[in-house]
């Protein structure tokens, strides 16, 4: 069986843990150390020494210098988790707990971390390689006295790569708690996933689309094969070519029934198939593979959650305990500037981006404009000064829409906070 929509979701959590990558560099590390003191065992370090003008280094002096990176590194490693972990904290605190990811995603605050352990273990296994006298194993074996150059050398420079990452760091650590930063790259999240929300992932044909939106009320519903989720969660990913080449194969008919941040209880019904003869429970398997479930939402296919946690933002920002107006302010022009490239590249009136075999449900522009505006507006129309910049806002929106057949929409939800405050 296919793994098919786990096998996304398993590369997308990969990709967003905060232990991926700093393992990488910890095994990138550990392989840099055999291949030093395999130099040092074979090739003179003579003129490693001459080619950087360093002297030889006797064996205590080159384990007191060994001794002392792997000590600072770990030390500053554990400063590094330390930092993040409250960086994470006093962000979750303050703008929302479903903003952790984003920090847990960092990719300075994993390099960081990975700069430094890998540089800890690189030094300790330097370090146990070093004789500092001849040493009888009995039965005529002896240790010779043993001083890796090119390796001591190479642990030198990665401290002084760990100097040049602390530096990063700390001025990296204040960047990423910096309000307008986050909100910056969550306006750019919404916009790359309004890209792909157009048709950049669909992973479909363009040549074997068609314009069948109607096909599922032309089929005979009572030979449609219902399937369930076998679990309790959030739906993640949409494996959309499986479901293509499937549909192809037993030449199906497919609608999917829920999409990305939809919540689903087991035994309940995800999509609906129609097929000439019966489905093997094997082929259900794999249409049920390719729905990946899991434990929370992610912004992975799902463009409402980038909207959910700028909306949260703004939420937080005008309670009464904090009252931040300028925040709210800073959410509501990245929300105007994704409505207006949703108004840009997604057309009006859409084909069936997903082939003539599949329909999924996929967010709309009204759909859009409630969860941007709709589910804020509680918060906004308290603070006057909020609700005038979301008129505004909407306003520098409409006069990009001209003849936009969703003008009216967007025209509706200004008029719903000009009226607000009256």
């Amino acid at each position: 069986m296919k793994l098919g929509a786990k096998l996304i979701k398993i590369s997308q959590d990969v990709r967003a843990s905060y232990w991926f990558i700093p393992s990488v560099m910890l095994f990138a590390g550990t392989v840099l150390s055999f291949v030093t003191q395999t130099l040092d065992r074979t090739v003179d370090g003579g003129w490693f020494l001459e080619l950087t003008g360093f002297a030889r280094t006797r064996p205590d002096g080159s384990q007191a210098v060994l001794s002392t990176i792997a000590g600072s590194t770990i030390g500053v490693a554990g400063v590094v988790f330390s930092m993040t972990m409250v960086a994470v904290s006093f962000a979750s605190g303050t703008y929302g707990p479903r903003l952790i990811g984003n920090f847990m995603r960092d990719r300075g605050n994993q390099l960081s971390l990975g700069i430094f352990i890998s540089t800890f273990f690189y030094t300790l296994l330097i370090l146990r390689s070093v004789r500092s006298s001849n040493e009888n194993l009995g039965e005529g074996d002896y240790l010779e006295v043993f001083v890796p150059h090119v390796s001591l050398m190479t642990a030198t420079g990665l401290a002084l790569v760990c100097l040049c990452a602390l530096i990063y760091f700390i001025h990296h650590i204040p960047e990423t708690i910096n309000i307008e930063n986050i909100v910056s790259k969550l306006g750019r999240q919404l916009q790359k996933g309004i890209d792909d929300r157009a048709g950049g992932v669909s992973g479909i044909d363009a040549e074997t689309s068609a314009d069948e939106s109607n096909w599922s009320d032309q089929t005979d519903h009572q030979a449609a094969c219902v399937v369930t989720s076998d679990q309790t969660g959030y739906v993640q990913a949409l494996d959309v070519k499986q479901l293509d080449e499937l549909s192809r194969q037993h030449d199906l008919r497919v609608r999917v029934t829920v999409r990305a941040g939809t919540f689903v209880v087991a035994g309940t019904e995800v999509m609906v198939a129609w097929a000439p003869k019966p489905l093997a429970d094997a082929d259900l398997r794999t249409l049920q593979a390719s729905i990946a479930i899991g434990q929370a939402r992610t912004p992975f296919q799902n463009v409402e959650f980038i909207i959910d946690q700028l909306g949260e933002i703004i939420a937080r920002a005008l309670s009464p305990g904090v009252n931040d107006p300028f925040t709210a302010i800073a959410c509501l022009n990245w929300l105007e500037a994704g409505t207006v490239h949703w108004l840009r590249h997604v057309p009006a009136t859409e084909r069936n981006r997903y082939g003539a075999r599949l329909s999924i449900s996929d967010l709309t522009f009204e759909e859009f404009l409630d969860a941007a505006y709709g589910r804020p507006f509680p918060y906004i129309e308290s603070d006057p000064n909020v609700r005038a910049h979301a008129v505004a806002s909407l306003q520098r929106v409409l006069d990009l829409a001209h003849e936009d057949t969703r003008r009216p929409l967007t025209e509706a939800t200004k008029e719903r906070f000009a009226t607000a405050g009256s």
